[in-house]
């Protein structure tokens, strides 16, 4: 497992957007909006979230 995968999962959920994550991490906004597609691949673990969810359930 790739740890900047988790990497960046933890500073978009500190900083709350993508965006302001990409600036922290010094990478696009692109590169980490993949990184949760192929952590869920490596991992096998996905969303729990169902299409339409803005929120994780508690």
């Amino acid at each position: 497992m790739d740890l900047n995968r988790l990497k960046a999962l933890h500073v978009v959920s500190g900083y709350g957007s993508v965006g302001a994550a990409a600036e922290a991490l010094m990478v696009t906004p692109s590169a980490v909006s993949r990184q949760p597609a192929k952590l869920e691949r490596e991992t096998g673990w996905g969303d729990p979230r169902k299409p339409g969810e803005d929120s994780w359930p508690l």
